[in-house]
C-alpha cells in the first residue's frame, strides 16, 4: 500500500512540475503578446481596449489580431522576430509532449526505471537555452517599443536603453555560440536532420502514389 502511495505522490509531483514547466514558457507568450498590444496602444491611444464598467479587454483575441497585424504592417522585421519566438513557443514548449519529460525524468530504459528528484535536475544546456530564449524576448521587444516610441512618442525611456539592449543581445549570441559547439547539439542538428529527410521522403512517396 505505502508503494501504491509513493507512486501516486511521484506521479502527482511530476505532473506539478510539467505544470509549472508548460506554465513558465505560457508567461513568456503572454510577454509577446503584450508587447505587440503595447506597440499597438502607443501609436492608436484612443482605441479602445478595455470595458469601462469590468476593467476588463474588451474582446481579447481581437485585440491581438488587430495588435498582430498593425506592427506586421508598420514594423515587418520587429513582427518578424516576435513571431519567430511566438513560434517556437508554441510548436515546442507551450503545450506539454514527451520531449519535456527529459528535463523532469531520470530514466533507465535496459532498466525498466525511472524517477523523480525533488528538485529541479540541473541541465546547464537547457538552462542556456532558456534564457537565450528570454533575451531574444526581451531584445526583440524593446526594439520594437523603441522604434515606435521614436514614431509615436507615448514614453521617455532610460538614457541607457540602447546600450543594455546591445549588452543584452551581445550575451544572447554568446549562449548560442556556446550551446551550437557542444557535441549534444551537433548530435541533435544530425537527427533532425534525418527526421526531416525521412519525413519529406514519405511525403514524396505519397505524392507519387
Amino acid at each position: 500500500m505505502r508503494a501504491a502511495r509513493d507512486g501516486q505522490e511521484s506521479v502527482l509531483y511530476l505532473l506539478d512540475e510539467f505544470a509549472a514547466l508548460v506554465q513558465a514558457y505560457m508567461n513568456l507568450r503572454q510577454v509577446v503578446e503584450g508587447v505587440s498590444n503595447a506597440a499597438f496602444a502607443l501609436a492608436e491611444p484612443a482605441a479602445e481596449y478595455v470595458d469601462a464598467d469590468t476593467n476588463l479587454v474588451t474582446d481579447s483575441q481581437a485585440t491581438n489580431l488587430r495588435s498582430y497585424k498593425w506592427v506586421r504592417k508598420e514594423f515587418p522585421l520587429h513582427s518578424s522576430d516576435l513571431k519567430d519566438v511566438k513560434d517556437l513557443l508554441n510548436d515546442q514548449a507551450t503545450h506539454f509532449h514527451i520531449v519535456h519529460s527529459e528535463r523532469l525524468v531520470r530514466s533507465d530504459v535496459e532498466g525498466g526505471q525511472w524517477g523523480t528528484d525533488f528538485f529541479d535536475k540541473e541541465d546547464r544546456h537547457l538552462s542556456h537555452a532558456d534564457l537565450w530564449l528570454v533575451a531574444q524576448t526581451a531584445v526583440a521587444g524593446m526594439h520594437l517599443l523603441e522604434q515606435v516610441r521614436q514614431r509615436f512618442g507615448g514614453y521617455v525611456p532610460a538614457a541607457d536603453l540602447d546600450g543594455r539592449a546591445n549588452v543584452l543581445a551581445a550575451h544572447a549570441q554568446e549562449l548560442v555560440a556556446e550551446m551550437t559547439a557542444t557535441e549534444r547539439h551537433k548530435a541533435a542538428s544530425r537527427a533532425a536532420a534525418k527526421a526531416d529527410a525521412r519525413r519529406q521522403a514519405a511525403k514524396d512517396a505519397r505524392r507519387e502514389n
